[in-house]
């Protein structure tokens, strides 16, 4: 668990910290609750905790030097100061320096578990990104996983499973089944791509904490980023271990974490298992097929196709081996290796 630590001089909102939020339910731990400055610097020497909730103004030793004191001893901490009105500007500016986030009394427990959590999932990132062993790591797996949802053929299958092998990706189990997680109205949010990046990882990580609950020695889950924003989940197990919509419940529980802890909502389509890792492009465009239905029955619904009153449908595209085929042949001016290809 992530270690949280409180300072602040007026009692009840040390309480009201300390009570307001589900804290282990969230994945914290409170480590301290102090009053002053000086207490505070000891507990963070002592406990050394993820993030810091700090008053700005205390007696003795200010909200300021405190925070610059805790950053020179960890950088990596996380600090979000806490503050009136009156010292609005105040805040502001030390978030300039170097405090991660602000809070202005009096808060919300929406607010102050959106700061939380925001910073768990930054907590979360960090250490992932420090336990790579190779800087593309991430990059070469993301796009091995996009090359075999577009679709990996027969003669290349081989190939493709020493390619995960090497970053050690193995698949025991006899079935595969894809689905997708797609961020509702992510056109009318405001947004950039670091925020994206960010719900993305939010949604990734929530989403296999979940899946956690299912996956034994004989089950594998993959979450990876696909294409358009949305994010790609694959389950691998040896028997059917559950109905299709036994396995939904898993993925309902993960819509609605979502919702309660990033703010926004997600709809999810759940494709149909297939056997054969050739085949796991139709279970992903069934999964894309499932999806579509978002657009009759409204956002936040999990869906899955084989709910889906179509006959044999799925989402189509072309494969990714093609798309590269195209390019080169385009670059080489090759009019009737493009014809071929696009027939």
């Amino acid at each position: 668990m992530l270690k949280v630590l409180i300072a602040d001089d007026e009692p009840h909102f040390r309480i009201y910290m300390e009570h307001v939020l589900d804290w282990e339910g969230l994945g914290f731990k409170i480590c301290g609750i102090c009053k002053n400055g000086e207490e505070a610097l000891q507990k963070v020497k002592d406990t050394a905790p993820d993030i810091v909730l700090l008053d700005i103004n205390m007696p003795g030793m200010n909200g300021i030097t405190l925070a610059e004191q805790c950053k020179q001893m960890n950088p990596d901490l996380y600090i979000v100061f806490i503050t009136g009105y009156s010292e609005f500007e105040y805040a502001r500016k030390a978030v300039q320096i170097g405090v991660d986030e602000y809070l202005l009394k009096p808060f919300s427990r929406e607010e102050l578990t959106n700061i939380v959590y925001k910073l768990k999932l930054k907590i979360w990132k960090r250490n992932e990104q420090k336990h790579l062993q190779r800087a593309d790591l991430q990059i070469v797996r993301e796009e091995l996983l996009r090359r075999w949802v577009g679709e990996i053929s027969q003669l290349k299958i081989e190939e493709f499973k020493r390619s995960l092998e090497r970053i050690d990706i193995r698949f025991p189990g006899r079935f595969y089944l894809v689905s997708v997680l797609e961020i509702d109205d992510i056109s009318g949010m405001w947004k950039n791509q670091e925020d994206v990046e960010l719900w993305k990882f939010g949604i990734g990580n929530i989403a296999q904490e979940v899946l956690g609950e299912i996956t034994q020695a004989e089950i594998t889950h993959l979450i990876f980023n696909g294409m358009e924003d949305r994010v790609i989940s694959i389950l691998n197990y040896d028997h059917k271990l559950e109905r299709i919509t036994d396995i939904k419940k898993y993925y309902e529980q993960v819509s609605s974490l979502i919702s309660q802890h990033l703010g926004f909502t997600i709809s999810i389509g759940i494709g149909n298992p297939v056997t054969d890792m050739t085949e796991v492009s139709k279970s992903y465009r069934k999964a894309l097929a499932a999806l579509e239905e978002k657009f009759l029955l409204g956002g936040s619904h999990v869906i899955c196709y084989e709910e889906v009153d179509k006959v044999d449908s799925e989402a189509t595209f072309y494969r990714l081996d093609l798309n590269d085929q195209l390019l080169a042949c385009l670059r080489k001016q090759q009019r009737e290796e493009i014809h071929q290809i696009l027939e």
